[in-house]
């Protein structure tokens, strides 16, 4: 009876009920892509264990707004890794308030990344702001590397503030507050090694580096503040694609806020600000944020792809 039953073993799921049979059928040898998905077990996804790249699918849905769709890839064998020089091998460090400025700590959702991220200084968080509402950056990473280096004839180690990819080029960045990189006390020289050994090392690895300050990270107060009034808009708004159509329809020209709901005045002036908060952050249109306070005098205007 044994041998009778794995021989037919399809049809001998039926003698353990029908949720039995059913989901055999719907796991890989019977009934295949089923438009609808109706049952339990119908379609399944198995999840690797050691994930060795992750790729994100960019596409653009009928009204023009780009879509980011991020999957898991499992590849055998460790040397892949350094033969396509994987930038997302890159996971935030986690680290304890009390390694770093605990009075200056910062918890925000960072929509990119769909996780929450967490920062050990104001200029930390601010120029994440920055990082993340940068439509031409697709992933980043805060916290990414441990860099261990020689002082005084001790090893020790360096944690980056930031990695991101940007055209194809990875960089990783260290900020700084100005006056400290300047210091000739113990915090600035201590500074000034971690930056040689992170320099040092993304040389020898065939990143990029740049060392950031509060000079061009807060180059522009007023831009800085809307940017982070744009994150807070689309963290406490879903996208509705009708209406994101609708504003894009009238943006063959520079149009303000106030003179959008002039031309659609069934739309409440919120759901504008909401709207164009999500059209900004992907890029779509082009806008004044370092000029005017987000609101009604804020101008967008749709992007041509020679301004991509």
């Amino acid at each position: 009876m044994k041998k009778l039953e794995l021989n037919h073993f399809g049809i001998a799921t039926s003698r353990y009920g029908e949720d039995s049979h059913t989901k055999l059928n719907n796991t890989g040898i019977g009934e295949q892509n089923e438009t609808n998905i109706v049952r339990p077990y119908q379609r399944v996804q198995f999840d690797a264990h050691r994930i060795d790249t992750v790729f994100s699918i960019t596409f653009t849905t009928v009204d023009g707004v780009g879509t980011r769709t991020q999957g898991l890839y499992k590849i055998r064998g460790d040397s892949i890794m350094k033969e396509i020089n994987n930038p997302f091998q890159f996971h935030a460090i986690k680290m304890t308030r009390g390694l770093k400025y605990g009075s200056e700590y910062w918890e925000s959702y960072a929509p990119k990344l769909r996780r929450d991220v967490c920062f050990f200084s104001d200029l930390e968080y601010d120029h994440w702001v920055l990082i993340e509402t940068d439509s031409i950056i697709r992933i980043y990473c805060e916290q990414p590397y441990k860099i261990p280096y020689i002082y005084n004839g001790s090893l020790t180690e360096t944690v980056v503030d930031m990695w991101y990819l940007k055209d194809g080029i990875n960089t990783f960045i260290e900020v700084k507050y100005f006056d400290v990189l300047e210091a000739e006390n113990e915090e600035g020289q201590r500074a000034r090694r971690q930056i040689k050994a992170q320099q040092t090392w993304c040389e020898e690895n065939g990143f990029h580096h740049k060392v950031i300050t509060e000079k061009q990270i807060r180059q522009n107060p007023l831009l800085l503040s809307n940017k982070k009034k744009i994150l807070s808009l689309i963290k406490s708004g879903c996208i509705n694609e009708e209406r994101l159509r609708h504003i894009l329809d009238i943006l063959a020209e520079n149009r303000s806020f106030f003179e959008i709901n002039q031309v659609i005045p069934e739309l409440k002036p919120s759901e504008i600000q909401l709207a164009c908060a999500w059209l900004i952050y992907y890029g779509k249109v082009i806008h004044n944020l370092d000029k005017h306070p987000y609101g009604n005098n804020t101008q967008v205007k749709i992007k041509c792809p020679e301004e991509n």
